[in-house]
């Protein structure tokens, strides 16, 4: 199969056995990219894959999803996160392939299954469609941090729904691990919203939404609604497609956090 699942890891041995398990026997290359992991996450995805490669961690997630796509043997490419797991047989990634190949200038959307808490009385779940399929002579991933998928000619992406779905576990965490991540994300976010300011290039005007909707949304998990209504709205106060779906979200997370 012409399809290459590409996966960023870092102290990830929690996670990243049961993503890779879910990929075996069904004939997809496997890439892994390890940014600098100091647990056992780098022989896990031997066992699973030789093509594991090591990259220095930049802070810009974005550059190192990137560099595992340009390690792939192939055009077509799926992204993963460590913390995720693939449901269903072979023949829903054969189908992904078949569409990316009649229209490799289109994204494919997969459905992502957020696992929000595990305990023995009740799995509290929520999904959403997100971008994560693209042939790699047509678009690339941008963004230092919940990254985009753009078309390499600048132009808006069409996309389309994939069977592909995904079981997501990043959020259950406990008190400490949720807090130390939304501290690294809301640094990040922030300093590429500095960035852009600074910079003198107007093409990068347009992130400024998307990052305040992503700060927004890092502050509304942490339950600080005073934050995350304060960003939402100055992401709203921007001129915006209404038919994007970061957009339609911001709306209505922003609703439920003025509520709270």
């Amino acid at each position: 199969m012409n399809l290459s699942v590409c996966i960023i890891a870092k102290n990830e041995e929690k996670h990243i056995e049961n993503c890779l398990r879910s990929l075996v026997n069904k004939h997809v290359q496997i890439i892994v990219v390890d940014t600098g992991s100091q647990d056992d996450t780098k022989n896990i995805a031997l066992k699973y894959t030789s093509c594991v490669y090591d990259y220095q961690w930049n802070d810009d997630f974005g550059a190192a999803k990137q560099f595992a796509v340009s390690k792939a043997d192939n055009d077509n490419i799926l992204i993963l996160d460590c913390d995720e797991y693939l449901q269903g047989e072979e023949s829903v990634l054969i189908k992904l392939c078949d569409m990316l190949n009649k229209y490799p200038y289109k994204v494919g959307r997969i459905k992502c299954i957020n696992i929000l808490n595990m305990n023995n009385i009740k799995q509290d779940k929520s999904w959403e469609w997100i971008s994560r399929a693209f042939n790699r002579k047509f678009c690339t991933i941008y963004g230092k941090i919940h990254e985009q998928i753009i078309s390499n000619s600048g132009e808006a992406v069409e996309t389309f729904l994939s069977g592909i779905i995904i079981n997501h576990m990043g959020y259950c965490l406990d008190d400490d691990e949720r807090k130390v991540k939304a501290e690294r994300n809301i640094k990040l976010l922030v300093n590429r919203l500095d960035e852009i300011r600074m910079s003198c290039e107007k093409s990068h005007e347009q992130e400024i939404p998307y990052i305040l909707y992503q700060l927004g949304k890092s502050y509304y998990m942490e339950k600080e609604y005073t934050k995350a209504c304060d960003y939402f709205s100055k992401g709203l106060s921007y001129d915006l497609d209404t038919k994007l779906e970061y957009v339609i979200d911001m709306v209505e997370t922003y609703g439920y956090a003025m509520l709270n």
